[in-house]
């Protein structure tokens, strides 16, 4: 079992094990300000497992399991002082390491 973002995990994975429209779908969520992890899976035998320390290898043909939409709502106080300090004239800029889109909300 692997976790990760759409971007790091969806391309490793088995087209026909995902949905037609998981694309559109975590569009969709991110537009509204959830973050999505997917999860995938792979089936591993003692004989594939051993001696493997390649990450690709484990990486490549996973099946898509589905995944998990979570929400980190802004609080009214950051609100507020985001507001003040855009009244006061300063320049406000979010930076994060994250997707662009997981910063909407």
């Amino acid at each position: 079992m692997t976790k990760g973002s759409p971007e790091k995990i969806l391309p490793h994975c088995i087209i026909r094990s995902m949905p037609d429209d998981i694309y559109k779908t975590i569009s969709n969520y991110r537009k509204e300000g959830y973050i999505i992890i997917i999860c995938a899976s792979k089936k591993l035998d003692i004989y594939t497992y051993v001696d493997r320390n390649d990450e690709s290898y484990y990486m490549k043909d996973l099946t898509f399991c589905g995944f998990i939409s979570l929400k980190n709502k802004i609080n009214k106080e950051s609100k507020k002082a985001i507001k003040e300090l855009s009244n006061m004239g300063c320049e406000l800029i979010m930076s994060t390491g994250d997707n662009a889109l997981n910063s909407i909300g």
